[in-house]
């Protein structure tokens, strides 16, 4: 009976991503894409067009990972992930710049401009401006591969307009509800 090939990795070193708006961050609590697979911390970072240099050294890590597991020979089957041009794909916050897709099992650290840690699940949202710690993960077996990006830490950089309209709604939700003036002795 044969036995299944084991899948090796490897993983680049680390390369830090310029400032950039936060786009689906799911960086507090691991989620399965659409409900399939193993659930994980990740987010997308929309890197404008002009980071050139950026992209540059995040293909050089996804390259030299790659390199290292398959020193020879790529399988046919290998599959590039993480990087994608914002122009192609049907989104109108990606116009412009560059998608940058990063996951982990492992949840990353979460800090503010100072790196002190952010404990808030509402403090780093889709639309603020975060930049992160990313490695490219090369993995797979003499037969079929892959490289994506691993997310190490995100750290929130500044405040920006929220992507989606439910941050709007909450705060004129919170507005319509106005202060309490009402009298506590009725309890």
């Amino acid at each position: 009976m044969a036995t299944a090939a084991k899948i090796q990795v490897t993983r680049s070193s680390r390369v830090n991503s310029p400032k950039a708006r936060a786009s689906y961050p799911h960086i507090f609590k691991p989620t399965a894409f659409q409900g399939e697979g193993d659930p994980k911390y990740s987010i997308s970072l929309l890197v404008p067009k002009a980071e050139k240099k950026f992209i540059e050294d995040l293909r050089a890590a996804q390259d030299a990972a790659i390199k290292e597991l398959y020193p020879t020979k790529v399988p046919t089957n290998f599959e590039r992930w993480g990087i994608t041009d914002g122009d192609e794909v049907d989104d109108p916050a990606a116009k412009g710049n560059w998608v940058i897709k990063a996951s982990n099992k492992q949840r990353p650290r979460i800090v503010d401009a100072n790196s002190a840690e952010i404990l808030d699940e509402l403090e780093v949202y889709g639309g603020c401006y975060v930049r992160a710690s990313l490695n490219a993960k090369a993995y797979g077996t003499s037969q079929k591969g892959g490289v994506t990006l691993e997310l190490n830490v995100v750290q929130k950089v500044a405040d920006g307009t929220p992507f989606g309209g439910a941050a709007k709604a909450m705060t004129d939700a919170v507005g319509e509800l106005g202060a309490y003036v009402g009298d506590d002795e009725s309890w």
